[in-house]
């Protein structure tokens, strides 16, 4: 259901780009942003498994157009998760059953593009780079971790990883639909045997540029 209508989400943006008009791209634009994300967390250990959820994102982006190139910082708010299954015990203090993990993060790309197709009607875009992401906020560890300490330790505040995707712009609208992998633990819970799992996220965002 959840992929669904992540994939619904999607193709409604494309259909209401399709019915922009585009003009030249300027050397710099700018504008606000906003999207759905599908996230989950992966573990280094057999111990639970876990399930996609859905969240959603809002910021702002700049983009440096030169040529061909562009640059595009980014700077927005998301929500993330996981849905943890935990079969079987591993620890005294953990216990058995499906939980749903939340975070909220304000996430910072520096995504470095290129224009593969561009034409009068859109343009299609390749992109990628190196991604922090701080934590704001984590729930859900304490629920099935008795003794766990502080609660916020579960989480990592800061993430270091990266964003990968494809995009096109019809218009004043610019699409984008990207993975995001972690490059360091999202959590850590070595403690109570389950790892240090790292973040997984696919997200589809729609901007509009003011200039």
């Amino acid at each position: 259901m959840i992929k669904k209508t992540f994939l619904t989400f999607f193709a409604a943006l494309c259909v209401l780009a399709a019915h922009a008009q585009r003009d030249e791209p300027p050397l710099f634009t700018f504008g606000p942003k906003a999207g759905l994300n599908l996230s989950t967390l992966v573990g280094e250990t057999r111990n639970f498994s876990s399930e996609y959820r859905l969240g959603y994102n809002a910021g702002i982006f700049l983009r440096f157009n030169l040529g061909k190139l562009y640059i595009q910082p980014e700077a927005f708010f998301a929500t993330k998760g996981a849905r943890l299954n935990i079969d079987q015990s591993v620890d005294p203090n953990v216990r058995t059953g499906t939980y749903r993990l939340s975070l909220q993060n304000v996430d910072v790309p520096v995504l470095v593009g290129l224009t593969m197709i561009q034409n009068n009607a859109f343009n299609i875009r390749i992109f990628g780079g190196p991604m922090g992401s701080y934590n704001l906020q984590g729930r859900g560890v304490g629920e099935f971790v008795r003794d766990l300490g502080s609660v916020e330790a579960a989480y990592r505040r800061a993430v270091l990883g990266y964003q990968a995707g494809l995009g096109v712009d019809v218009g004043s609208l610019t699409i984008d639909a990207r993975y995001e992998g972690a490059l360091t633990p999202t959590a850590d819970w070595d403690r109570v045997n389950l790892g240090k799992p790292r973040g997984g996220l696919y997200q589809v965002s729609v901007g509009i540029k003011i200039l």
